[in-house]
């Protein structure tokens, strides 16, 4: 069983009490495998599946403190080459029903990957891509340009050549009202499926030019738009973005001067996730992580604690992600990829949900800000602007029963520079424990001055 355990960042000790970093920025995990991570898949905000060329499954249902290896084991000579089987892809349906592929197998799981059972299509070459569209409805893609496809989860596989090329991802865009369009991407061609029930694919040359590879689509999971990332040049290799809304007609390249980032110490973008409409992850060589929250008219590079190649990331929410990539780095954040914020705990149990007055006030450059939760709580604290604008998320995520202090720097912790004036921080519980005194939400907002 591979343990993994987390780097905690910055960690200060205090008499009488305990300390904790809440996970914003990316916090980097360590894990005895150092295989070369290639696909990840959050089945849940704390619930996570990460595969490799080393034949690993590892499973976190705790955000990424503990790993276990759930893979299949062969019954062969552990120090033969062959002994182990390498892992490209990872796909899942919902929770529990998901799929695993590389080589030429394909495994499939229904109990969130805790067991995995065999599935191969006849004839596969190395399989590259998986997509679980439905309960019973899964596409893989080999490295040949063959397509195959199970109506029934995977008993009978049919098989159709699409191009002579390595098919480098399969996804959809769901679109309100209508059949959402399968995706499959090759190095510099999109294929959508036009007609289901005639397997009739329409073939669509991206804007890359030279040897490119448009790596990764993601699906956009509540809706607009879908995303494509990859790399084009030969001497000098850039990042490629590439968006579709419910209404174009083609694929467009995002204009190179909407990444707020040095394109040459990027380079390659390999994967992408798509959480909500609006905001998208993307990960890519050196450990360059990017984000937009405007359907991708502007990307700015997230701090991140690797120099590794990043091949796969992933998002439940807007907020809970994981990044996997070379030497079996995983990095993980709770609150976007922001810049961290120091959380310290009290262990003094308080009888109610409390907000109190951050300290100082008015404040420059930081303020600390405290609050209470009587019972074990899922809750957020989050800083807006006087128009109401959201411009810092401290706290997304459960804690126990306590009392709590977070320091807030925002020239550390804002995608934008904050100027002078008035602010509100709000507390906002999501859901109360009977035991707390009700049911349903606690909402309390605060006034804060920032001076310049």
């Amino acid at each position: 069983m591979y343990q993994c355990h987390l780097i905690v960042l910055g960690v200060f000790i205090f008499e009488c009490c305990s300390v904790s970093i809440l996970q914003a920025q990316w916090a980097k995990q360590i894990c005895e495998s150092n295989e070369k991570l290639t696909d990840v898949v959050m089945l849940d905000s704390a619930t996570a599946i990460v595969v490799g060329l080393k034949g690993s499954i590892l499973k976190t249902t705790n955000s990424g403190e503990t790993w276990r290896n759930t893979a299949p084991q062969l019954d062969c000579n552990p120090n033969a080459a062959d002994c182990y089987l390498r892992w490209n892809a990872a796909s899942f349906y919902d929770s529990i029903q998901g799929c695993v592929v590389g080589g030429s197998k394909v495994l499939l799981t229904t109990d969130g990957g805790e067991n995995w059972r065999f599935c191969t299509p006849c004839g596969a070459q190395e399989i590259l891509s998986v997509f679980y569209q439905d309960v019973n409805t899964i596409f893989v893609g080999d490295d040949s340009g063959y397509l195959y496809i199970s109506n029934d989860t995977g008993l009978t596989w049919n098989y159709e050549k699409l191009c002579n090329v390595s098919i480098r991802s399969i996804f959809f865009n769901p679109i309100p009202e209508r059949h959402p369009p399968i995706y499959v991407s090759t190095d510099n061609t999109v294929y959508s499926l036009v007609t289901s029930a005639l397997h009739f694919w329409k073939e669509e040359i991206l804007q890359i030019t030279s040897w490119g590879a448009a790596t990764r689509g993601s699906s956009a999971k509540d809706g607009n738009p879908a995303f494509i990332v990859g790399y084009d040049g030969q001497l000098i290799v850039t990042p490629v973005i590439l968006k579709k809304t419910f209404q174009d007609t083609e694929w467009v390249r995002i204009p190179t001067d909407a990444y707020a980032f040095s394109q040459n110490a990027i380079r390659a973008l390999n994967d992408i996730s798509v959480p909500i409409p609006n905001t998208a992850f993307a990960c890519g060589d050196y450990g360059s992580i990017i984000k937009t929250t405007d359907s991708g008219k502007t990307w700015t590079q997230r701090p991140s604690t690797t120099m590794q190649n990043l091949y796969a990331i992933d998002f439940s929410d807007e907020y809970h992600g994981f990044a996997v990539g070379d030497s079996g780095t995983i990095l993980y954040t709770s609150s976007g990829g922001e810049k961290a914020v120091i959380v310290q705990k009290d262990e003094i149990v308080p009888a109610k949900y409390e907000l109190s007055q951050n300290y100082p006030n008015p404040f420059n450059p930081n303020t600390v800000i405290s609050y209470e939760l009587p019972v074990s709580s899922y809750h957020s604290l989050k800083i807006y602007d006087i128009l109401g604008r959201e411009v810092a998320v401290l706290v997304n995520e459960h804690k126990p029963a306590g009392r709590y202090s977070v320091t807030w720097d925002p020239s550390a912790n804002s995608e934008q520079v904050l100027s002078s004036g008035v602010y509100f921080y709000q507390l906002q519980v999501r859901t109360l424990d009977p035991a707390g005194g009700g049911t349903g939400n606690f909402i309390q907002t605060r006034k804060l001055l920032l001076l310049k």
